[in-house]
């Protein structure tokens, strides 16, 4: 019996500080306890500012050439992710892509909706639905 109430007390405390979080705070403090997912989001992070700052941050122009270091292998003649048939840096037209689609918000918008899984997307659809129906009355 006295085990019992030992082994309970720490489990109560804990609920009592817990009582209080809400539903996102307690998913970043355990998202801070994974580290591979912290990682990931680092990367995420880091992409779309590179995306942001793209035309200032590209080695290379878009449009530039490098014919003599055509299908170069990543890290080969001065080019991150390697080139193309036709030499443009691969880098820098991603970099490129991703400035335009974070810029472009229809293009953003398309691009999650399809990424999405279905849940999602019926969740959202009965949201519009229930808001449509509220601004009517």
């Amino acid at each position: 019996m006295a085990r019992n109430a030992i082994s309970m007390a720490p489990l109560a405390a804990a609920q009592a500080h817990l009582a209080g979080e809400g539903y996102w705070q307690i998913a970043w403090r355990r998202l801070r306890k994974h580290h591979l997912a912290m990682g990931g989001l680092l990367l995420i992070f880091l992409l779309i500012l590179t995306a942001i700052f793209a035309p200032w941050v590209a080695p290379y122009k878009f449009e530039e050439i490098d014919l003599m270091n055509r299908f170069a292998r990543p890290f080969q003649g001065g080019h991150l992710l390697g080139t193309d048939d036709l030499g443009h840096d691969v880098f820098t037209r991603l970099e490129f892509e991703f400035f335009h689609t974070v810029r472009d918000r229809k293009r953003l918008r398309r691009f999650l909706k399809y990424r999405l899984p279905m849940p999602v997307l019926r969740y959202r659809s009965r949201l519009k639905a229930s808001s449509s129906e509220r601004d009517a009355s």
